[in-house]
């Protein structure tokens, strides 16, 4: 093998090495920043982006790479998140954040993410967090709900790990009760505000519309059972 056959390999093995290294690291992406003619940034190009970051946004490396942020992502301006990137970009300083409930395009989910500045643009790398905080945010939904909901003077009822299956994949805007297992029973005052991949059910509290969805396992969430005294 000749001197110039045996760089080439250390480059195509090195090239393999940091792929896997970075693949390492969960969703990663690389940008440029976009400048107008005041060098006032305006945008950022997507340069670079491993597989873990296409799963997370559900696109594919084509139709990511070469296209504008903004373009892809209007929201990031009133999420204050563009205005954070361009910190990092003019400071240097590394943006830390777990981002909130984000649901445009084809994201659905909680973020963790860390960017700092790379060259003329950023580096973001980070993780999806949706079911760590959905389960914790159900959780305490579901705490707060009872807890409004019992008399004072009434004892719960003794916690059941038994629960029936949904009969069917509850509709969107459809009201729905949702199974407490700390209490055993079924709480109303739910209404269905989207589905998971992984088939559980997002809700939403329908007396507090300013509220995040809560994640539920479909088996925990029926269609509203009538009551005579309140109706629903």
């Amino acid at each position: 093998m000749s001197a110039q056959e045996s760089t080439t390999q250390e480059l195509d093995d090195l090239r393999v090495l940091l792929t896997e290294v970075v693949d390492q690291l969960g969703p990663v992406a690389v940008t440029t920043a976009l400048r107008d003619c005041d060098d006032t940034i305006v945008d950022f190009r997507y340069d670079y982006v491993n597989p873990a970051f296409c799963q997370t946004v559900g696109e594919s490396a084509e139709a990511l790479l070469g296209n504008r942020l903004l373009e892809l992502y209007p929201s990031h301006v009133e999420l204050g998140l563009f205005d954070a990137y361009c910190d990092v970009v003019d400071t240097g300083e590394p943006f830390v954040s777990e981002l909130p409930w984000f649901d445009e395009r084809n994201v659905q989910a909680y973020l963790e993410v860390r960017v700092t500045r790379f060259r003329d643009g950023y580096l973001m790398s980070g993780q999806d967090i949706t079911a760590r905080r959905m389960a914790e945010q159900a959780q305490r939904m579901l705490d707060t709900t009872l807890h409004a909901d019992l008399p004072r003077t009434a004892e719960p009822q003794q916690p059941t790990t038994h629960v029936e299956p949904a009969e069917t994949r509850p509709a969107l805007a459809s009201a729905v009760d949702v199974w407490c297992r700390s209490t055993g029973r079924w709480v109303s005052g739910f209404r269905v505000e989207g589905h998971l991949g992984d088939g559980s059910v997002l809700v939403r509290r329908t007396t507090d519309r300013d509220a995040l969805p809560e994640s539920f396992p479909q088996t925990s969430v029926r269609p509203a059972q009538r009551r005579a005294s309140t109706g629903w």
